[in-house]
């Protein structure tokens, strides 16, 4: 998901300095002048359904939704 954003911003402005940094939440994208932090959930329903092979931890996830 980070990966497609960062081709997305660098698309739209490819002068932008940005760097994507993978962190255990989500991911943050860093430019000179900004931060964003990406934090990645999903819907209630589909929390039972994570496989824990390939999904982000359930607490992180449960939390974000907070």
């Amino acid at each position: 998901m980070g990966n497609r954003v960062m081709e997305d911003l660098k698309t739209a402005n490819p002068k932008e300095v940005l760097e994507m940094f993978v962190t255990e939440q989500g991911f943050d994208l860093r430019a000179p002048e900004a931060v964003v932090r990406v934090l990645v959930t999903t819907v209630h329903q589909n929390l039972r359904k994570l496989d824990p092979e390939l999904h982000m931890d359930y607490k992180i996830l449960q939390r974000h939704l907070a």
